[in-house]
């Protein structure tokens, strides 16, 4: 009797381990880039400064500085960081080592913002920016790989007035928030 007691605490303690790996959250590099500046604020009659907040991630501020009216600037938020590989796919070579082909790729985050005036201070404004969020990291048969991670934030033409400061929702999931900008007026 005394050995089925120690027998069933044992079938207990064995049962319970697993022979299965762990799986370790993926890494992941994040940009840390929080303020971006387009055009030049010696020259500016206004800008528009957009904050965008995503849940998972840090803010970033974009200020769009404007020279004249009707505006409308094109850039890319991702110009000092277009460059990386990207893992094409792997083979064994003839020592019989897997080697990952690597293509090299520039990160696309072209982004644009016009505004336009229609009289008594109010503007149309509308934007769509791409900013870079950081990097999965990913391993190629012993080389990381760095696979982007770019968040896009987009405004229809909308009615402002200047000085207004207003949170613009962007994208929902499972009825809440997930990325929003705060989209400030300064024309």
């Amino acid at each position: 009797m005394k050995y089925k007691g120690l027998a069933v605490v044992l079938f207990g303690i064995l049962s319970g381990c697993s022979t299965t790996e762990k799986q370790l959250p993926e890494e992941t590099v994040v940009n840390q880039t929080v303020q971006y500046e387009v055009g030049k604020a010696e020259s500016a009659i206004g800008n528009v400064k957009i904050t965008l907040k995503p849940v998972d991630g840090y803010e970033q501020a974009v200020t769009v500085n404007f020279d004249k009216a009707p505006y409308k600037k094109a850039f890319n938020l991702c110009e000092n960081t277009r460059i990386y590989d990207l893992k094409d796919s792997v083979s064994p070579s003839s020592e019989g080592i897997n080697k990952a082909a690597l293509d090299t790729k520039k990160l696309n985050c072209d982004s644009w913002v016009k505004a336009k005036a229609i009289g008594n201070d109010k503007f149309f404004v509308s934007y769509k920016i791409k900013v870079l969020k950081g990097y999965e990291v990913e391993d190629a048969k012993g080389r990381d790989v760095y696979l982007p991670e770019v968040q896009e934030f987009k405004l229809i033409p909308t009615v402002f007035t200047s000085g207004d400061s207003i949170e613009v929702v962007n994208e929902f999931a499972d009825g809440k928030a997930v990325k929003s900008s705060l989209l400030e007026i300064n024309l």
